[in-house]
């Protein structure tokens, strides 16, 4: 049998690297192998390396544009996830908590709970009477945080128990990677950097 490639390409091995390779192997058959090829793995410390520093909670944000919108369709899959990972594998550093949002000052897009910002487990409003001093608004909901050296760990042991393969190598481009292995017929570019891909760019959490 031909075994082909699909090489997930990284230039750390970071929490969406790693997903997105576990999800491949979930959804691609039998015969094709996934190699994740990352500068960085897990229990590495690299200034670069974003994954063992951060922190990972989600507080919901008024949608109020397309790119918000598209965030929020990101973020309720992610919760989907996240719920069936903390009721299956309490080893993956995943803990659900009361949040708490207080305000100074209302914005109009909070005040009308604009693109879905109450779509969230146990959302309420905070009565005027629980604000702390000097806040005018207030609201609670559950929410989810993790442990993001804990979970990353935890993905890549997923991913190698289940038969996935690992190679540390600095890639300088994206289509370096279809060299690592034989029949490689697809990269998965999930670097962060982009690569000089203008369809992938770095940007941050709110």
């Amino acid at each position: 049998m031909c075994f082909s490639h699909i090489l997930n390409s990284l230039a750390r091995a970071g929490i969406l690297g790693l997903a997105s390779a576990l999800r491949l192997q979930e959804s691609i058959s039998k015969g094709t192998s996934i190699l994740i090829v990352a500068r960085d793995f897990p229990s590495d410390e690299s200034i670069n390396y974003a994954s063992p520093w951060a922190g990972a909670h989600y507080r919901p944000v008024p949608a109020t544009n397309p790119q918000l919108l598209r965030e929020h369709a990101f973020a309720e899959v992610t919760l989907k996830t996240l719920k069936q990972q903390v009721a299956t594998e309490p080893e993956a550093g995943i803990v659900f908590l009361d949040g708490y949002e207080y305000l100074q000052t209302l914005p109009e897009a909070y005040r009308d709970l604009a693109g879905g910002y109450a779509d969230i487990d146990e959302f309420r409003l905070v009565d005027k009477t629980e604000l702390p001093e000097g806040m005018v608004w207030g609201a609670k909901y559950k929410t989810w945080c993790l442990n993001s050296p804990v979970y990353c760990a935890h993905l890549l042991r997923k991913f190698v128990l289940r038969g996935g393969k690992k190679l540390r190598y600095t890639l300088s481009s994206p289509y370096e990677a279809f060299t690592l292995a034989a029949n490689v017929s697809t990269v998965v570019n999930c670097s962060g950097v982009g690569f000089g891909d203008p369809k992938n760019f770095i940007t941050r959490g709110v």
